[in-house]
């Protein structure tokens, strides 16, 4: 499905964030306190089983996405 493309390529870049960090201290932590919850999203989205539901955990992947400024400058 759509989703579970969307849910896969997501992840690809995720994981390629989290093997390539060299962030330290507080921009580390930050970092993945931002991180957590959109990999958790993302994880869930490839387990979907409505659409309605994958629209849904789009929509909180995408919340997520727009709360890195407040992470980031």
């Amino acid at each position: 499905s759509a989703y579970l493309r969307i849910a896969c390529d997501l992840e690809q870049g995720l994981n390629k964030m989290v093997s390539e960090c060299e962030m330290k201290g507080s921009a580390h932590d930050a970092l993945h306190h931002w991180l957590e919850p959109l990999i958790e999203k993302v994880q869930e989205l490839k387990r979907v089983e409505t659409s309605d539901y994958a629209s849904v955990l789009l929509s909180e992947v995408e919340k997520q996405l727009l709360l890195y400024p407040q992470y980031f400058e």
